[in-house]
């Protein structure tokens, strides 16, 4: 008589094998969905900073107030015939990929007083 072939502990070792990919997947999600609010920030800033500037604000007052809402950023203007356009951003180093960084950044443009 022969015994029956058991296949308990298979499933244990299945999940030791697949847990890891697993956590890597809901790292790298959780990740973009972080950076993706990271994003949204900025076009909030970089609007606010091309509406301040088109209105008549200072420079240096909007380059303050954007201290204040994301500390790590920077600003560009750039000033065109009828609007005022700002890019904002900032850069992420990676560690882990040695060093290596991305620039994350928008640009929102608000038409000049007086338009």
């Amino acid at each position: 008589m022969q015994r029956p072939s058991s296949d308990s502990g298979s499933v244990t070792a299945e999940l030791a094998l697949a847990l890891p990919t697993v956590a890597l997947v809901v790292f790298v999600t959780l990740s973009a969905f972080s950076l993706q609010l990271e994003k949204m920030k900025l076009v909030s800033i970089a609007g606010t900073v091309a509406r301040g500037v088109a209105r008549g604000e200072s420079e240096s007052t909007m380059r303050g107030l954007v201290g204040q809402l994301r500390p790590g950023t920077s600003i560009d203007l750039r000033f065109e015939p009828d609007s005022v356009c700002a890019k904002a951003f900032f850069k992420i180093e990676f560690a882990a990929l040695g060093g290596q960084s991305i620039e994350v950044a928008d640009w929102q443009c608000a038409r000049a007083s007086g338009l």
